[in-house]
């Protein structure tokens, strides 16, 4: 019987030529590897590339844990939603390196949904941003980056702290608020 790790070499293996599929890398999946495997996948064929921008492409923008487990949970709503079935893994147990078994799981789903057919990712990709309630994970914090994402949210005028990222539940949170109140002005202007 093979290794949990040979499994999942062979399944990605075709679908992708890099990064190198190595017994190391896949016994023990490090976040920048399995960064890497999402990017060639979204260069490749293009999958989950709706959800990945601008700094997101690069793994060396991720600072800090909790930007790693949010982009993971991204990957993970949108393998689930493509194929239509749960995974077993947690976005933080990959980055904490525990679950290998899982984790490699995870990465053979990524390869099948990858090989679904193209239109189902489009709808995929909104309904998980619509379930994140964000376009990106922010892993920038320039004050440029600060200020595109408040004026995408409406909340320009409001005081933006660049050392702390916004949750995904408070940019939901705020995405419900400013439509609430588009439909209200709709509303009012109608009468």
């Amino acid at each position: 019987m093979p290794e949990f790790w040979e499994v999942t070499q062979q399944v990605l293996g075709e679908v992708i030529t890099s990064p190198a599929l190595t017994e190391k890398l896949l016994s023990k999946p490090p976040f920048r590897f399995v960064h890497d495997i999402v990017m060639s996948l979204a260069q490749t064929y293009g999958f989950a590339g709706g959800l990945v921008e601008g700094a997101e492409r690069d793994a060396k923008s991720f600072v800090d844990k909790e930007q790693k487990i949010q982009f993971l949970e991204k990957i993970i709503l949108m393998v689930e939603q493509v194929l239509g079935s749960k995974l077993a893994v947690k976005a933080s147990k990959i980055t904490s390196g525990s679950e290998m078994e899982k984790t490699n799981d995870s990465l053979q789903a990524l390869a099948r949904a990858a090989r679904t057919p193209k239109e189902g990712w489009t709808k995929a990709e909104e309904q998980v941003l619509t379930m994140t309630g964000s376009q990106t994970t922010k892993v920038s914090t320039s004050s440029s980056a600060v200020d595109k994402e408040a004026k995408e949210m409406g909340t320009k005028d409001e005081p933006q702290d660049p050392s702390s990222p916004t949750t995904p539940s408070s940019r939901k949170e705020k995405k419900e608020k400013k439509e609430k109140e588009e439909k209200e002005e709709k509303k009012e202007a109608e009468e």
